[in-house]
């Protein structure tokens, strides 16, 4: 007989979080367990975790992000794995507070996780003293469904400039939550100076707003920006549609555990063109399959290459492919989160 699960993650839509928890929701449940999904922004306190608990009968939480929902775990007397987001690790670390608070629990969970070696050798920098046999690697696995939504129409109705019907825009899709740390106008300006002598490409930044308080000057750094767009957040079928109708997916995030976009987009057969950071280089290998940009000027250069040059496009797209197949599986993810809260579970009540 299954366990009562609660998952604790952010649930931004379209945020790469929210597709990760539900997928592993999932895989439990193909276990036999139920889960339940809460953001940790909607709990007040630890106290609120445990009238949760003892209200749905949940044995153990599973927590993606060592603070943001790590946070709310101090003190519980429920058995929790916690999964490193990347921005815990990266970039929240840095903070004192923030560090004592995921101390604490790091050293409590039963099971730690992460996407990618990088980040979990960053973890182990953190806390040298970390009990290396509860400390797992897991890929993040990969499933696509794009519906039919068309970036291309959307462009045509929205860029500003009429585009003629015989003429193919080439679009550059930025996917991601609009929030510093996504950095979604790293490239904007050096873009709309490519757009300018390139009419006919464009770049599109998809998401939903994941801090208000970012709004006005996300908006303000697109105003007036020939060749830039936004699109507000799509659903998860139509993000993969738009993602599949671009002509590469550009992440230039500050920090990333392991970013679903990119694997997505590997997935669909679309190039990509990731920042120079630990978390994108430990999924693209420049010039192999994905190109890796350091810099704003880099990006033009290499964007270029790939506007001029088809075959190395169709180069990098199969040997993604090949990769997405290699070490994203989904089979094996299910796996090892089935095994990895079965001896959490296991633990637990052999201790009871």
């Amino acid at each position: 007989m299954g366990s009562t699960i609660l998952l604790l993650s952010p649930l931004t839509k379209g945020c790469g979080n929210l597709s990760t928890i539900q997928r592993i929701s999932s895989h439990l449940e193909s276990a036999g367990h139920s889960c339940i999904l809460r953001d940790p922004d909607t709990i007040s306190d630890s106290n609120r975790i445990q009238e949760i608990a003892s209200q749905l009968n949940i044995q153990m939480v599973l927590a993606l992000h060592a603070y943001k929902a790590g946070r709310h775990l101090r003190g519980t007397s429920l058995p929790f794995i916690l999964i490193f987001g990347g921005t815990d690790i990266n970039i929240y670390a840095r903070e004192p507070e923030k560090l004592k608070v995921m101390t604490e629990v790091v050293f409590h969970a039963k099971g730690l996780i992460a996407f990618g070696q990088s980040l979990l050798d960053a973890a182990r920098a953190l806390w040298p003293s970390l009990d290396t046999n509860k400390c797992f690697e897991i890929k993040q696995a990969v499933v696509t469904n794009p519906s039919a939504f068309s970036i291309t129409d959307y462009l045509r109705q929205n860029a500003g400039v009429e585009i003629p019907s015989d003429v193919n825009p080439k679009v550059f899709l930025f996917v991601g939550g609009i929030r510093p740390v996504k950095d979604p106008l790293y490239l904007v300006k050096h873009f709309s100076v490519l757009h300018r002598r390139r009419k006919y490409v464009f770049f599109v930044i998809l998401g939903s707003m994941a801090d208000e308080s970012y709004n006005d000057e996300f908006m303000a750094g697109i105003t007036g920006l020939p060749g830039v767009v936004y699109l507000p957040g799509l659903s998860l079928e139509d993000t993969h549609g738009a993602i599949k109708g671009s002509f590469a997916l550009v992440n230039s995030s500050r920090s990333e555990g392991m970013a679903v976009a990119i694997l997505e987009a590997m997935d669909l057969g679309v190039p990509v063109l990731v920042r120079d950071i630990p978390g994108n280089r430990s999924i693209v290998k420049d010039g192999v399959n994905g190109f890796v940009f350091a810099s704003p000027e880099e990006f033009i250069q290499k964007s270029e290459v790939l506007l001029d040059e088809p075959t190395v496009g169709a180069m990098l797209v199969s040997h993604s492919t090949e990769y997405i197949s290699e070490h994203h599986n989904v089979v094996d993810e299910r796996t090892r989160y089935i095994e990895i809260t079965s001896t959490a579970l296991g633990l637990s009540q052999s201790r009871n």
